[in-house]
């Protein structure tokens, strides 16, 4: 109940605050392309089921659907003119607010991937995962992000991660990684984060983040 609580609070108060944000957004995709400005993707949530996530558009409208990062990561053609500023400043998740009030996510939680990922997908099911609403972030994506640059995580990597999350969860390990994914934003570097946030217990399999 603490969770649903926190989750829904915090969401609205930051999707009030998130208003001037997304109407930029929009404003700059509007004068850029003449795609549609919110990119709308299924995606798999809680038990296994599909939901729709919620995106300022990033890529044009003939970027191929359903890819995976992977795939994608090295096809800068695809971005529209803004896309990269978009992602840089994160504004481009903030619609996923809506998803978190839907109480289809959860502000921390493994991060919902495109349904062609398929071997993500057999991973948590066989792990486990999805027992767990999606995250706005989550601990493989606090571990994925360094400094400036993000890395490709392997879907056994980031399956671990998810995995280390759901043995250690707890309303604390949530807070935690809120405020690591915070300090990110600020460029603090992901070994200052693991160790002042008490991180590092959950991170026995990997010598180097």
């Amino acid at each position: 109940m603490l969770t649903w609580i926190f989750n829904r609070l915090l969401a609205l108060i930051l999707l009030i605050f998130a208003l001037p944000f997304i109407l930029f957004s929009i404003i700059v995709v509007k004068l850029t392309t003449n795609d549609p400005v919110f990119f709308c993707q299924k995606r798999r949530g809680r038990s296994g089921k599909i939901f729709t996530i919620f995106k300022i558009r990033t890529m044009f409208l003939s970027a191929p659907a359903n890819v995976s990062k992977v795939e994608l990561a090295k096809r800068e053609e695809l971005v529209t003119p803004v896309g990269k500023f978009l992602r840089g400043m994160n504004f481009d998740e903030l619609p996923q607010l809506m998803n978190i009030l839907l109480g289809q996510m959860n502000f921390v939680g493994p991060r919902p991937v495109p349904l062609s990922e398929e071997e993500v997908d057999w991973r948590r099911r066989e792990k486990g995962i999805y027992q767990l609403k999606p995250g706005l972030t989550g601990l493989a994506a606090v571990v994925q992000k360094k400094g400036e640059r993000e890395i490709i995580q392997a879907p056994q990597e980031q399956v671990e991660w998810d995995k280390a999350y759901l043995d250690n969860r707890s309303f604390w390990l949530d807070f935690k990684i809120i405020i690591a994914t915070a300090c990110l934003e600020c460029s603090l570097g992901n070994r200052w984060i693991f160790h002042h946030l008490n991180l590092e217990k959950l991170n026995a399999e990997y010598e180097e983040i």
